[in-house]
């Protein structure tokens, strides 16, 4: 099954979410320095998300941790499940 999605529908915040989180992934899956990181989410920025500024994208990064500090309780319990069924 392919899922397509249409870049075109998003808007620049929400190309942004979308690359940072798989930067982030590839960034724990493969060891990447720090350095690196920034260097391709700045490339993928200037290519995809070039209207948003220095200050809209640390807010959005600000807004992603505390979702995901939010939703901390959640996400362990998640996790435990998938532990649990991969036993």
């Amino acid at each position: 099954m392919s899922i397509l999605i249409n870049f075109m529908g998003f808007t620049e915040r929400e190309r942004f979410i979308l690359h940072i989180s798989v930067l982030e992934m590839i960034k724990e899956q493969h060891d990447l320095s720090d350095s690196k990181f920034r260097e391709m989410l700045g490339r993928i920025t200037k290519e995809r998300c070039r209207h948003l500024s220095h200050e809209e994208q640390e807010e959005i990064i600000s807004d992603m941790a505390d979702e995901f500090l939010s939703s901390k309780n959640a996400l362990d319990s998640i996790e435990d499940d998938i532990k649990r069924v991969m036993m």
